[in-house]
């Protein structure tokens, strides 16, 4: 799902419907739309992978026309009920602005009819992050846990160091097929999951070294991943690659990112 302008859709994400579990209701653009696509389909479950606009904007509309409360990790729920009144301009024009709902706590299992998830919380991307795993079929519906294998930005509110520990824990299970938060299905998903934490290690291990070196953090960040572009202009500094690298020095220096890193384009020392 997707806004469209002049016919081109700006980004995309997803929702997934299995036995009759709905696992993310996508942005309140296109609420609607997703309403309409599953017309006739028996939606009994709907689970919320963490709480950003873009995979709960629909969770108003299907309770509407199913019935069904949606359900969120406990982190997420007060940011449910009380979503961000600030959301930066590019989140409202992509997605739109973020509706309060009242969901329900997820618990650590979730079955259907035929499946039975694991609810393992994953946070670095959000706090109340979760995937689920179908240990029998070796499914994973990864939400923003993995959204390709080199990832170079980080948003503002990101923390690397709780993603990197989510990573090592869910790529450690035997899967088989992932769901990504795009859409995306990856057949050989552990594999997946390792190239991206991989490249993630290895970009922490260079900062490290180029920073040794003598390297200031804005050098370490051209030297490994170049200038900022479209992504960090386009969200006004919410994404950046800068963000990465500040965090991995952070994790080096055994300290924690969890301050909002400094400007991207702040002068060299």
């Amino acid at each position: 799902m997707a806004r469209a302008v002049a016919g081109r859709p700006l980004y995309w994400t997803c929702a997934y419907l299995v036995d009759g579990l709905l696992i993310d209701t996508g942005c309140e653009r296109t609420a609607g739309e997703l309403v309409a696509a599953l017309d006739g389909s028996d939606v009994t479950q709907v689970v919320n992978t963490h709480h950003h606009e873009d995979h709960v904007g629909g969770n108003t509309a299907i309770a509407a026309r199913f019935g069904v409360r949606a359900q969120i990790h406990p982190l997420g729920i007060e940011r449910s009920r009380q979503p961000d009144a600030h959301l930066p301009l590019y989140r409202r024009v992509v997605w739109g602005r973020p509706v309060s709902y009242d969901p329900q706590p997820l618990g650590d299992q979730i079955a259907t009819d035929r499946y039975a998830f694991r609810v393992l919380h994953a946070p670095g991307h959000s706090t109340d992050q979760v995937v689920l795993w179908e240990e029998r079929e070796g499914w994973l519906f990864s939400a923003d846990l993995y959204l390709g294998e080199r990832v170079k930005y980080l948003r503002r509110d990101e923390r690397l160091d709780d993603s990197l520990e989510s990573l090592r824990r869910v790529a450690a299970l035997p899967v088989g097929r992932l769901f990504c938060g795009l859409g995306a299905v990856i057949d050989d998903g552990g594999r997946a999951l390792r190239a991206k934490l991989s490249y993630w290690e290895e970009v922490c291990r260079r900062v490290a070294a180029l920073h040794a070196a003598g390297r200031s953090a804005v050098g370490i960040r051209r030297a490994l991943l170049g200038a900022e572009g479209f992504m960090h202009w386009v969200s006004a500094g919410d994404f950046a690659k800068q963000y990465l690298v500040d965090q991995a020095l952070s994790i080096n220096a055994g300290g924690s990112p969890g301050g909002a890193p400094g400007h991207p384009e702040r002068a060299a020392t």
